[in-house]
């Protein structure tokens, strides 16, 4: 006799479909204990793709598990739904394991690297916006190099460069494609850059890494990303000599720039920062480099003098202090 799928496999992976068709709690958890190693290549390769390291090998073996562990339990919790009512089907497993192992690394290389992820993001931000460059999907690859090389599918290791670190990085860019040839891995360009740039690879040392680069904040006012969302909303709210005195100076705790972070917290994209300081995108990215920007540099933008900068800065500061306070 033949069995007529349920609406509930409408669209559902094959693989997937015992699943909405099993009533026995037991027998459906060795379904899903079965799914979950079937797709543990699936799992393990994007894994070494992504972070670059063989699960026990340079990368501490308890990191490397903890990562792997983040990864099926998010698949372990998404598979538990699968025949719900309201579930959105999953067309292909696979590919969705890949997803879920990608998010998860992005996600602890912003934790545990974030100078490595600001560095993505600039880098990225630029491929982007610049029209010398360009970047593209390639199966589960992004690749990225001269515009004119888009949909390439074929991609090489960066060469290594004879270029200053304090290269503004489109020259960077620039020196990588033609020293390379063809386009080239995201992951492995930021990876390229970030060495020639002298942030250390986490492939070198990754306990030592994480000890020396934490993430950085404005002061313990904003150790959460909830409260730092509410101070970008009211340093939104200053007037624009105000906006433009404090972001572009923003330094952390180490004085380096903060606002970037804004980007690596997720809180603010590039264009809604260039937007409250009232710049086009690529007048901002021309800078973003190179905050925080000195008060002569700052005076220049806004036609005013160094120290009315410093006065809007403190005012600045002043109203958001008084606003911390009440949050």
């Amino acid at each position: 006799m033949r069995v007529t799928p349920s609406r509930a496999e409408d669209g559902l992976d094959p693989q997937l479909r015992p699943l909405v068709r099993e009533s026995n709690s037991a027998r459906r958890e060795q379904l899903i204990e079965g799914l979950l190693f079937d797709v543990g290549t699936v799992v393990a390769r994007t894994l070494q793709r992504k972070l670059r390291w063989p699960l026990g090998g340079r990368m501490p073996q308890p990191m490397a598990e903890d990562v792997q562990s983040t990864v099926l339990l998010r698949l372990l919790k998404r598979i538990r739904t699968i025949g719900a009512p309201g579930d959105a089907p999953i067309e292909n497993f696979a590919g969705y394991a890949t997803v879920v192992t990608t998010n998860v690394c992005d996600d602890f290389m912003r934790e545990t690297f974030p100078q490595r992820a600001l560095l993505k993001n600039r880098i990225r931000y630029l491929l982007m916006r610049d029209p010398r460059f360009a970047t593209w999907q390639a199966g589960d690859r992004t690749l990225c190099g001269f515009a004119g090389w888009r949909g390439r599918s074929d991609s090489a290791e960066p060469r290594a460069l004879d270029v200053a670190s304090t290269e503004r990085l489109d020259a960077i860019l620039t020196s990588v494609f033609f020293a390379t040839g063809g386009p080239v891995a995201l992951d492995r360009l930021v990876s390229a850059i970030a060495t020639l740039i002298g942030l250390q690879s986490p492939e070198v040392s990754a306990s030592e890494t994480i000890e020396e680069h934490q993430e950085p904040t404005f002061d313990t006012a904003t150790e959460t990303r909830d409260l730092l969302a509410r101070i970008w909303s009211e340093i939104r709210a200053l007037n624009r000599p105000q906006r433009v005195a404090l972001l572009l100076n923003l330094r952390d705790a180490a004085g380096d720039a903060a606002t970037p972070l804004l980007v690596l917290t997720g809180v603010a994209t590039i264009e809604e920062i260039a937007d409250t300081l009232e710049m086009k995108p690529l007048e901002f990215a021309a800078i973003f480099n190179d905050l925080p920007l000195g008060d002569h540099a700052i005076a220049s933008l806004l036609s005013v003098t160094r120290q009315q900068v410093i006065n809007l800065r403190s005012a600045a500061r002043k109203r958001l202090a008084r606003r911390a306070s009440q949050l």
